[in-house]
C-alpha cells in the first residue's frame, strides 16, 4: 500500500464510522489505474460526505443491490446475455 493511500484511509475511516459507513471489499485493475470499492452505508450521501469531508477523490458513488446467481440457472449450459 502506498503511503498516500494509507494516509487517505487513516483520515477517512473515522469519518466513515461517524456516518455508519463500513468498507466491505475493493477490486483493483491489474494496471492499478481503476478501483471499485464496495461499502455498506445508510445512503449514498453518507459515503459522499465521508469522502468529501476528508478531500478523498472519487469518480462516482451510487446505490446498488446485491444479486446472487439463481442456482437453477447454474445447472444448465453456460449462457451469456449482453
Amino acid at each position: 500500500m502506498t503511503e498516500r493511500r494509507q494516509l487517505d484511509q487513516d483520515r477517512l475511516y473515522p469519518c466513515m464510522e461517524l456516518r455508519n459507513v463500513e468498507w466491505l471489499q475493493s477490486f483493483e485493475s491489474l494496471d492499478r489505474r481503476r478501483k471499485v470499492c464496495l461499502f455498506r452505508a445508510p445512503d449514498v450521501d453518507a459515503m459522499r460526505e465521508s469522502l468529501r469531508s476528508e478531500g478523498v477523490g472519487f469518480d462516482r458513488v451510487w446505490a446498488a443491490a446485491q444479486r446472487d446467481p439463481d442456482p437453477a440457472a447454474l445447472d444448465g449450459p453456460a449462457r451469456v446475455t449482453l
